[in-house]
Order: structure tokens, then C-alpha cells, then sequence
């Protein structure tokens, strides 16, 4: 006998299961033709005009537009019942998966797989102001082809408003501390829960799990936790430390944001592309699907085929290169001690920089500000200026990524080589728009600071009553007869044309930006040119406050802009840009 339609539409096939919550049933759409997922939840609440509380959040978040949560066709409630309507999903869950290994643990690369895809989709919804509060592997599905998609946005919100689940609707050994407890929440309660489950799939066991929430609250508080090096021997002690950090009792010790929180683990996996090619293979994808997926590898741009790993590996070997540079010009600008010694002192930011990137960072910038506030010819306001400039930046941008730290102190080392054209669009191609401005603002202060500490860096005293011309964003600018460090400074920030050329550089890395976000190569070339057109403009437009008449910059610093350009094409031809969803 069949069962009756839900919603007048949808056919019960089977039940595949039940909790506190509800049940979740496989349906039949009749209208079109095609199974589907409904999720049951009893309504024991109703406001006095006839409301259901919870509800309208719920749908809010349950509504999610992101490749990797599951699709959901409608959250509706009749005769007092809630009804969410999704895509059903024809693979396991990662809890189903992980108890299907027995003794055996998921490899590294599917646990980087998962932990990127997971945080990915966490990372958007708290973007659109969506907290799930139950993230845990039976709400992860893996499809047939090895897909990730994480399901129930918004479950939680309706049930802890309907009173079925204890603190937000979350699930004992995934809750953290100030969820048991009723408090206020933020992105750092998905975090909790998204280090659990990645613990739980690296190791098998769930350190938190109890019988009750009061217990588990107990055991999260004791904080007696093996670390995952423990259990496996491909497992990196630094790893250890990173996710046991975002698993902390106390959510002020753990990272700020999911982001923050990948970009700290993501080099310590494996990779997740290997991942997702051994979850097909485990949830038995198809052929034909594995030929498409290979065939679609073949087409991955030369950056994306290096290893996460790998790419931090090269990121903080650069950056460590970059702090050292920027400390050296800090501590020669000092005039403390001698070049030669002021390189070597500065090693220490590099080694900084190396073991931590955003400290190394912060750490050179300080010894930046400082040098220019000790130095005898810098007038002391400069240096002041670049520590709170520094400070602020770090605050929002340098502490996040190592790219925003490469991308930004890689001026001042350009300036030396009067390519500095180059610097807006190489942080054009990995920046979004609002973290490429900071870059591209601390470039061009790196690049000034540099000018003005140049001629003492390579020149000693012999510049010192004599002509000075000094190269800025590729266009030669005459200081005239200098005495001092502060007479270039003086020069560059009263002169018309710093300020049109520095406009420029900004709205170069704006615009490649811009064209960079749709991650595609042939749009990514054609920033290229727009920014390769601006930079000329700005320097025509530099060059007529200069000499009052319109008239072309230069051969060499055409030649630069040009010469940006082409290296910045060939980047583009090797591999496209890409966006995280959040940037």
C-alpha cells in the first residue's frame, strides 16, 4: 500500500533515518520525476499569530546558493510539521565512511579534501551571515563521483528554536564549550566542530563524545587530547598544534575565521586533488567520470598543479627573502651600523618570517618604521607613520595570507630595478579587490621608503650635493640637489606627479583585480592590458605636471610597463588565477 504524497507532491520510498529531530525520508518527486531528500522535523511551538518560531531563519540559511552544499529545492511546514526539501545524494556520508574503514583511517589527501571543501563552504555562509552549528560527518555527504557537499543549514536553527535539541541544535562531541552552554556564538562554534570532524577523520575516535552534553562539556574543559601525530606517522607534529588549537575550549585561543584556520592546516594535509580522485575510487565513481576528471586535470594551470604543500613551502621561502630585504633597508636607514652589518642583522627577520609569515612580516615592517624614526636625516613623522600604517594593514590584511605579504613587500626590491609597474598587477592576479588596495597601498609606501634609502644603500655618501634623479613607478623624477634622505621624501610628497603616479599604481591593481575575480585566463590577460594601459596614462598624465605639456614618458619607462606586461602574460598562460570563496 502506498503511503500518502507530502506536500500533495512527494512520494515516500524509504526511511533512512530518524533522531531526536525527525526523520529523513527518500522521496519521489511526482511533478518532476526524480528522487529527492526530505528531512521531518514536528512542529511543538507556534507563536501566538500563528508564527514558527525558528522558521524564517532557518529557510534563510537552509537556502544557501554554493556548489558544495547540498541543493535545496524548498523548506515548507504543513499540519505541524517542517519539511525540507533537498537533492538526494547517492553516496555515503563521512561518518558512514569512516566506520566502513574498520581498523583503517581516511589517507591524508582525502582529509585535505575534506577540510578544504568543508571550510570553503563554512568560510561562505558566515560571508552571507549563516552560522550551521552542526557540523559533523553524518552531515557531509560524498557523492558517487567522490564529491563533497555538506547538508542541513538551518536544522539547527529550528530545532533549538522548536526545543528538540539542547544547546543550538548541535550534536554531543561537535559543540563547543559556549554552545553547550546557551552563549552567544560566531563563526569560532563552526570552527570547533570543523577540527573535530577533521580529528575524527584523521584518527577514527572523537576525544568529546559523551553520553551526555554535561559530560562531553567535561571532557572538552579537561582538554585531554591525544594529538593526531600520535596515532599516525604521516602525520606532522606542526599539524598537531594547528588543529588542536581551533579545537580550544576557549574560542579566543582558537584562529578568528575558518580561513584563517585552513591556511594554517591546508599545508600540513595532503592534497586534496589526490584526495578527491581516492574518494571516487572508494564511493566507486565510474570510469567515464574518472576519464572526464583526468582529462579535466590535463587543463589545470601549471600553479594549481603544485601541491599545497608545496605552494606554502615556496610562499614562505619568499617571504622570509622579502622581510629580510625590508628589514635591511629599515635598519641601514637607522645609520646605526654599516651595510654589510645591517644584512646580517636582519636575517633575524627572515628566520621570523620563515618559522611565522605574518609575524615576519609585522616584524620587519616595525624595524622599517623604526630605522626611519632613529635615522638622522628622515624626518621622525615618516616613521611613525609607516609603523601605524604597517600595524593597520597587518590588523586586516598581513596577518590572513602569505600572499598578501609577498604580493605586497615584493615593491621595494621592483624599485630597485625600476619595474615597479609590476607590483599592482602580480597582486591584481592573486588578490580580491578589497585585500589587493592594502597590498597595493604598503607597495607604493615600500617603494618610497625605498627611494629614499636607496642612495645610502648603494651609493654611501657619494650622493650627497649632487644631482638626484630617482625612478618611481617607472618615470624618472629630477629631486635636484639633495643633502639628506629627507630632501627626497620632501621631494616625492609635494610633487603633483608622485601623487598621479601612486593613483595610478592603485587603480592598476584595482582593475586587474577586477578582471583576475572571473578566473579565467583570457579575462586575466586582458587586465593585464588595462593595467598595462593605466600605468601609461598616469604617466603621461605625471609627465605633463612635470614639464606643463602633454607629451610621451619615455622610451625606458615604457619599456618597463611593457616589459611587466609580458612577464605578467606568461604568468596568466601558465596558470589562471583563483579565488577562495570569502576572499
Amino acid at each position: 500500500m502506498q503511503q500518502p504524497l507530502i506536500l500533495n507532491r512527494y512520494r515516500p520510498i524509504e526511511t533512512v533515518g530518524t533522531g531526536a529531530t525527525g526523520q529523513c525520508d527518500i522521496c519521489w518527486d511526482t511533478n518532476l520525476q526524480r528522487r529527492v531528500a526530505i528531512k521531518r522535523m514536528p512542529l511543538t511551538d507556534r507563536g501566538q499569530d500563528g508564527t514558527i518560531p525558528g522558521l524564517s531563519e532557518a529557510r534563510t540559511a537552509a537556502l544557501l546558493n554554493h556548489p558544495n552544499v547540498v541543493s535545496v529545492i524548498d523548506f515548507s511546514s504543513a499540519d505541524d510539521e517542517a519539511y525540507l526539501i533537498m537533492e538526494a545524494m547517492e553516496g555515503p556520508t563521512l561518518e558512514e565512511l569512516i566506520e566502513s574503514l574498520g581498523d583503517e583511517v581516511l589517507s591524508t589527501d582525502i582529509v585535505a579534501d575534506v577540510a578544504k571543501t568543508v571550510g570553503e563552504v563554512l568560510d561562505f555562509a558566515h560571508e552571507n551571515q549563516v552560522l550551521h552549528l552542526d557540523i559533523k560527518p553524518a552531515n557531509v555527504m560524498i557523492g558517487q563521483n567522490g564529491s563533497i557537499k555538506v547538508s542541513d543549514f538551518g536544522i539547527s536553527e529550528l530545532a533549538d528554536a522548536q526545543g528538540f535539541a539542547p544547546a543550538c541544535g548541535g550534536t554531543i562531541g561537535y559543540m563547543p564549550p559556549e554552545q553547550i552552554r546557551g552563549l552567544d556564538l560566531d563563526q569560532r562554534c563552526d570552527e570547533f566542530a570543523l577540527a573535530m570532524v577533521i580529528y575524527e577523520s584523521l584518527t577514527g575516535e572523537n576525544p568529546f563524545w559523551a553520553d551526555t552534553v554535561d559530560r562531553s562539556l567535561m571532557k572538552i574543559t579537561r582538554f585531554k587530547v591525544d594529538p593526531p601525530s600520535t596515532f599516525r606517522d604521516d602525520v606532522d607534529e606542526e599539524l598537531d598544534d594547528v588543529l588542536l588549537c581551533a579545537m580550544s575550549p576557549d574560542r579566543d585561543d582558537r584562529y578568528e575565521t575558518v580561513l584563517e584556520f585552513l591556511d594554517e592546516l591546508l599545508p600540513l594535509l595532503g592534497d586534496p586533488q589526490l584526495g578527491a580522485q581516492q574518494l571516487r575510487e572508494l564511493t566507486g565513481g565510474d570510469g567515464e567520470e574518472e576519464e572526464r576528471q583526468e582529462e579535466d586535470y590535463s587543463h589545470v594551470g601549471l600553479w594549481d598543479r603544485f601541491t599545497p604543500r608545496t605552494r606554502s613551502i615556496a610562499g614562505r621561502c619568499l617571504g622570509a627573502l622579502l622581510c629580510w630585504w625590508i628589514a635591511a633597508v629599515g635598519i641601514v636607514a637607522s645609520d646605526l651600523t654599516t651595510t654589510g652589518l645591517s644584512m646580517v642583522i636582519a636575517l633575524v627577520a627572515a628566520v621570523v618570517a620563515a618559522i611565522v609569515p605574518s609575524i615576519g612580516a609585522l616584524f620587519s615592517l616595525i624595524l622599517l618604521g623604526v630605522g626611519f624614526v632613529i635615522g638622522p636625516s628622515i624626518p621622525i613623522p615618516l616613521g611613525i607613520i609607516i609603523v601605524v600604517l604597517a600595524v593597520i594593514w597587518w590588523l586586516f590584511f598581513g596577518r590572513h595570507r602569505t600572499a598578501d605579504v609577498n604580493t605586497s613587500f615584493i615593491a621595494s626590491p621592483l624599485t630597485l630595478i625600476n619595474m615597479t609597474p609590476f607590483q599592482p598587477l602580480i597582486a591584481g592576479f592573486f588578490l580580491p579587490l578589497r585585500r589587493v588596495c592594502g597590498a597595493a597601498i604598503i607597495g607604493i609606501m615600500l617603494s618610497m621608503t625605498a627611494l629614499i634609502t636607496f642612495p645610502a644603500l648603494f651609493s654611501g655618501t657619494d650622493w650627497i650635493g649632487h644631482e638626484l634623479t630617482v625612478v618611481f613607478y617607472g618615470l624618472s623624477l629630477d629631486v635636484g640637489t639633495v643633502q639628506n634622505s629627507g630632501d627626497i621624501m620632501q621631494f616625492l610628497l609635494t610633487s603633483p606627479a608622485f601623487w598621479v603616479l601612486a593613483a595610478g599604481w592603485l587603480l592598476s591593481a584595482i582593475v586587474m583585480s577586477l578582471f583576475c575575480s572571473r578566473q579565467s585566463q583570457p579575462w586575466a590577460i586582458v587586465g593585464v592590458v588595462a593595467g598595462f594601459v593605466l600605468s601609461l596614462i598616469a604617466q603621461i598624465v605625471a609627465q605633463w605636471t612635470l614639464v606643463g605639456m602633454w607629451t610621451h614618458p619615455g622610451f625606458f619607462c615604457v619599456l618597463y610597463d611593457v616589459l611587466a606586461a609580458i612577464i605578467m602574460i606568461i604568468i596568466c598562460v601558465l596558470g589562471a588565477p583563483s579565488r577562495e570563496e570569502g576572499d
